[in-house]
């Protein structure tokens, strides 16, 4: 028998399996907001989702594993990503990372000007 608010194929899923729901009014800088549910992909949810962990205070890869429901490949993949975009910033000793208010408008050291 499906739970309230579930149907027959939600209750077959993994349990690992994150549902991600967007929520209106959620002002997240040099993250576009989609027209629509289809216009908007998966690393766009993490992002919002991170940037409300590491508001506060700085997470290890650990803590964000359980936090975020994902799996360790899949987070390293887009902390390197975040990383890059100038979106995060990466700690050493312990390793940790903290939400970059400031977005990718930082300039890159490297970047190539003509």
């Amino acid at each position: 028998m499906p739970m309230f608010g579930t149907t027959s194929s939600d209750a077959n899923r993994s349990p690992g399996l994150a549902v991600a729901r967007i929520e209106t009014g959620v002002d997240v800088p040099h993250v576009e907001k989609p027209d629509s549910f289809a216009d908007i992909d998966f690393y766009s949810v993490f992002l919002i989702r991170v940037e409300r962990l590491l508001r506060q205070s700085s997470a290890t890869p650990e803590q964000m594993v359980e936090a975020l429901d994902l799996h360790k490949s899949q987070l390293s993949v887009w902390l390197q990503r975040a990383v890059a975009e100038g979106r995060l910033t990466k700690l050493s000793k312990p390793v940790r990372y903290v939400w970059n208010p400031l977005g990718s408008s930082q300039p890159a050291l490297f970047n190539d000007a003509r």
